[in-house]
């Protein structure tokens, strides 16, 4: 069987852990499986969500973004 991330976690315990640390630090969070699905976001910029996600081809670009983000910080933890 084939899980996906959403299948493993307690998302609804994520938002509010990333919705309490937002109120102490103030930064952009966010859980995004594989596939580019969002699966929790806090602190995103109307920019991200109105637009660059509404626009597909935006849209698909930034799941390409953060793919590549996601492997380079995977890189640098087995770096250390």
């Amino acid at each position: 069987m084939k899980y996906k991330l959403k299948d493993l976690i307690d998302l609804e315990h994520f938002q509010n852990l990333q919705d309490r640390l937002n109120k102490i630090y103030s930064f952009p969070s966010s859980i995004i499986d594989n596939d580019g699905n969002i699966l929790t976001a806090t602190a995103w910029q109307d920019v991200c969500t109105e637009f660059h996600r509404k626009n597909k081809d935006c849209e698909r670009e930034c799941i390409k973004s953060q793919c590549c983000l996601t492997v380079n910080s995977i890189i640098k933890a087995v770096e250390i």
